[in-house]
């Protein structure tokens, strides 16, 4: 009986501490995004392997992006970045977003105009310039 016990209580610290270890704190990033006339721009100041990235694609188009640029699609890479996110055009201007990974949100959304609507995002949450 005790050691049925002790193998229960192993099991439940091994649970919590896979658990605790599986919430870390986001990834620390400070990305300026834009919403252009024709797609999307951001300039990031720390975190992120580049300084400056854009993408030209149709009205309404979603852009990835993490640690390591911006794209179009998700792909199994963005596992291995320390953050990433998905971005699209909400309808009646701004934008909102989906997190993939190493962010304390999940979703987030900001209400400006269609075109010129630029935000600070991190890991964090989203402010509007």
């Amino acid at each position: 009986m005790r050691l049925r016990t002790l193998l229960s209580l192993t099991a439940l610290a091994a649970a919590v501490i896979g658990t605790t270890a599986a919430m870390r704190a986001p990834a620390t990033f400070d990305i300026t995004l834009s919403r252009t006339a024709t797609g999307w721009s951001a300039t990031c100041a720390s975190g992120c392997a580049w300084t400056a990235v854009s993408m030209d694609c149709a009205p309404g188009c979603q852009a990835v992006i993490s640690e390591r640029g911006m794209r179009t699609q998700r792909t199994e890479e963005l596992a291995m970045e320390s953050f990433a996110f998905v971005v699209e055009p909400r309808g009646g201007g701004g934008w909102q977003a989906v997190s993939i990974r190493g962010t304390a949100w999940a979703e987030t959304a900001v209400g400006c105009g269609a075109v010129g609507c630029r935000t600070r995002v991190d890991g964090s949450g989203v402010t509007l310039l």
